[in-house]
């Protein structure tokens, strides 16, 4: 069988209905999503902490496809040993479900990303759980063994 062709994808859902996902899920999880608000108008966003880590969820609008895109900035790349740190990254990748490691400039993040046609409250508060989750547990585990400095707000 041989895939033929490309559908055309289409935003079956707005952002005004996505953010009203993300707060019905910030309030089931006892959060003010009005205080995790990004303050900017120009972004539709929120940032929420667990232990060590900063996880980001925006709300992307494109002429394409609307997007989730939930991100954890974790370490900063280290000075010694990159190619061992890299490699520890894409072992890790190969386990993660849902999400990945990134690297953006000098930084590393974890990220996920999904449209936000057929998004329900019960997958919002399973990425979030599922990426705060891991977050929080490997920028510890990469910055001890790597001597990483970790992704702090300023």
């Amino acid at each position: 069988m041989v895939f033929k062709g490309v559908r055309k994808v289409t935003n079956l859902r707005t952002i005004e209905e996505a953010e009203k996902i993300i707060d019905k899920v910030f309030k089931g999880l006892g959060l003010k999503p009005e205080e995790a608000k990004i303050d900017n108008p120009d972004v539709h966003g929120w940032a929420v902490k667990r232990g060590s880590a900063i996880v980001y969820i925006f709300l992307n609008e494109n002429k394409y496809i609307n997007t989730l895109r939930i991100i954890s900035p974790l370490l900063y790349l280290p000075k010694k040993r990159q190619v061992e740190f890299l490699k520890r990254c894409l072992e890790y990748n190969y386990y993660f479900i849902n999400c990945a490691l990134g690297l953006n400039g000098d930084l590393i993040f974890l990220v996920e990303e999904r449209p936000l046609t057929g998004l329900d409250p019960e997958e919002v508060e399973y990425i979030i759980n599922n990426l705060s989750r891991i977050a929080d547990r490997i920028d510890n585990e990469l910055a001890k063994e790597f001597n990483a400095k970790m992704y702090a707000l300023e």
